[in-house]
């Protein structure tokens, strides 16, 4: 009995302090990040947040299936964010070619997923539907 039950000791932040930690975290001397679309940036990172914390209680009654989503979990996600925004920065300055042939192949990619997915659905519409057998 022991082994199959937990405790869940971890509370929401409230959207004000998600907000405050994310204002502080991504600086507004951060030169990586245009000054224009920073609030636009820290918003977004709250929403998805709180679209995880949804998501998991969605999770958690059709699946049964616990998905703790932590204060840690915002801090990471920011930090990640920051670390893939410099990475990109700095592979644009160094190759833009190359980093341009990347994005344009990864483009590529999607429009042909979205088009096969297209193919897909449009094959099922026009399929005439099996009569039951009695």
């Amino acid at each position: 009995m022991v082994n199959n039950s937990s405790i869940d000791w971890l509370f929401p932040w409230p959207d004000e302090a998600l907000l405050a930690v994310a204002t502080e975290l991504i600086a507004a001397d951060n030169r990586l990040i245009p000054g224009e679309f920073r609030q636009s940036i820290i918003e977004h990172h709250v929403d998805v947040h709180k679209s995880v914390i949804d998501v998991s209680q969605d999770f958690v009654t059709t699946l049964r299936r616990q998905n703790y989503v932590t204060p840690r979990n915002f801090l990471d996600f920011i930090a990640t964010y920051q670390v893939h925004t410099g990475f990109t920065k700095i592979c644009l300055s160094v190759c833009p070619s190359v980093a341009n042939l990347a994005l344009a192949a990864k483009l590529e990619s999607l429009i042909r997923t979205c088009e096969t997915r297209n193919m897909g659905q449009n094959r099922t519409k026009g399929r005439p539907r099996r009569r039951k057998s009695d």
